[in-house]
C-alpha cells in the first residue's frame, strides 16, 4: 500500500467516523437498550460464549449509545466465568485486559470511559467482545481511531473475537490499513455471523424493454 492510498484510506476513515458517530446518536435511549438486549441474547446463546472461561467486555458510554453489555456481564459471572475489561492507563504501558470481580471498582478515565484500576490482575480472555463504530462482513472494523483494540487483538491471537454492533453499523466495506486487525464474528440485533462467510448480494441485472421506435428503456429491478 503506497503513501497516497494510505492517505486516502485515513481520510475515508475519518469521514466515516464522523458520520457513524452521528448516526448512532440518532437512536433513542429506549431503542438502543432494546437493540443491546437483542445483541446480548445472541452472544449469550453462542458457542463462543458457552466455552469461554474468561470474557473480555467493555463498559458502555451510554451517552454515545454504545452497546450495553452489562446484562451479559451479569450472566457471565452467574455462570462462573471470569470477566475482564480493557485497561489503557496513561499510555506508558501497552493496553491489556484486567480481571474485574465487581464493576464498582472500575475507575473513570479522562474521556469518561470506565476501566479497571491499574493494580487489577491481568487476564487472558478466551472471548473478546469488541466495540465498533462500524464493521463490514469481512470483519474489518472502524473504531474511535486510537488503535487500542487492534493492539489488544494482536496480543491475544488465540482468543475468539466478536464485534458487537447495531445492524445499522454494518457497512459494505471498511477501508483497512496494514495495522488493522479483523474480528472473527459479528453480532447485531438481527444476526450473529462469521466474518467472511456471508455471500454478498450480486448487483441487480439491467434489463431492456421496448419503447417508442428507436428508443430503448433501461429498467433496473426495484
Amino acid at each position: 500500500m503506497d503513501d497516497l492510498e494510505t492517505s486516502l484510506r485515513l481520510t475515508a476513515k475519518r469521514e466515516l467516523r464522523k458520520r457513524l458517530m452521528g448516526l448512532r446518536k440518532t437512536l433513542t435511549e429506549e431503542g438502543a437498550a432494546a437493540r443491546s438486549a437483542a445483541i446480548v441474547a445472541r452472544v449469550i446463546a453462542s458457542d463462543s460464549f458457552a466455552r469461554a472461561a474468561c470474557v473480555a467486555v467493555f463498559h458502555p458510554m451510554l451517552r454515545r449509545r454504545e452497546i450495553d453489555l452489562r446484562a451479559l456481564v451479569a450472566e457471565a459471572r452467574a455462570r462462573g466465568k471470569r470477566v475482564a475489561y480493557p485497561w489503557i492507563g496513561d499510555g506508558a504501558a501497552p493496553p491489556c485486559f484486567r480481571a474485574v470481580d465487581d464493576d464498582a471498582s472500575l475507575v473513570e478515565t479522562p474521556i469518561g470511559a470506565l476501566e479497571p484500576a491499574s493494580d487489577a490482575p491481568a487476564a487472558t480472555p478466551d472471548l473478546i467482545l469488541v466495540p465498533a463504530l462500524a464493521v463490514d462482513l469481512d470483519g474489518w472494523r472502524l473504531g474511535y481511531g486510537g488503535g487500542y483494540y487492534d493492539r489488544l487483538l494482536s496480543s491475544h491471537p488465540d482468543a475468539e473475537s466478536i464485534a458487537v454492533v447495531y445492524e445499522l453499523q454494518i457497512l459494505a466495506e471498511i477501508p483497512a490499513l496494514p495495522h488493522d486487525r479483523r474480528v472473527g464474528r459479528i453480532a447485531s440485533e438481527a444476526r450473529l455471523v462469521a466474518a467472511g462467510e456471508v455471500a454478498r448480494p450480486a448487483a441487480p441485472a439491467e434489463t431492456t424493454e421496448p419503447a417508442e421506435p428507436g428508443v430503448v428503456r433501461v429498467r433496473r429491478p426495484g
